[in-house]
C-alpha cells in the first residue's frame, strides 16, 4: 500500500532519502481504477485498488530508477513545480497551483468522481 514505507528496489542516493507527504487521487475509469500522483505526473492502474497502487509503485520505481542514472530528478522536480523550502527542505508544488497549471488535473477534479488522500512517499534526496 502507498504510504507504508519506503520504495523498495534499486532505486539508490548518495544523498539519502526524504520523506514527503503527497496527495495522492484515487478514480475509475473503463473499469480500471486508476491511481494518480499529481505533484510527479506519475499513475498506476489495474482492476483492482490493490493492482492500481502496486501499478503506482513500478511506474515510482521506474521514474526514479530512470532519472537517478541519467542526473535528472532535480531539473524533472523543479519542471514539475518542487521547490526549496525552509532550511533546504524539498517541498512539492501546492495542489492549488498545480491546477492552476494543468488542464487535465482541472478536468479530473471537477469532472470525475474521485478520492484523495495524503501518503507518505520515501524519495531519494536530490539538489
Amino acid at each position: 500500500m502507498i504510504g507504508k514505507g519506503k520504495v523498495k528496489g534499486k532505486v539508490k542516493s548518495r544523498a539519502g532519502d526524504i520523506m514527503v507527504s503527497l496527495d495522492i487521487i484515487s478514480y475509475s475509469e473503463n473499469g480500471c481504477k486508476i491511481i494518480y500522483c499529481p505533484a510527479l505526473e506519475l499513475s498506476g492502474y489495474g482492476k483492482t485498488k490493490a493492482a492500481a497502487e502496486e501499478s503506482f509503485m513500478i511506474t515510482l520505481h521506474e521514474f526514479l530508477d530512470f532519472t537517478l542514472e541519467h542526473g535528472t530528478l532535480p531539473k524533472v522536480m523543479e519542471e514539475l513545480g518542487w521547490k526549496r523550502g525552509v532550511g533546504g527542505a524539498v517541498v512539492p508544488p501546492t495542489m492549488k497551483d498545480m491546477c492552476k497549471s494543468r488542464v487535465e488535473l482541472q478536468d479530473l477534479i471537477s469532472e470525475r468522481n474521485f478520492t484523495k488522500r495524503r501518503s507518505n512517499i520515501s524519495l531519494p534526496a536530490f539538489s
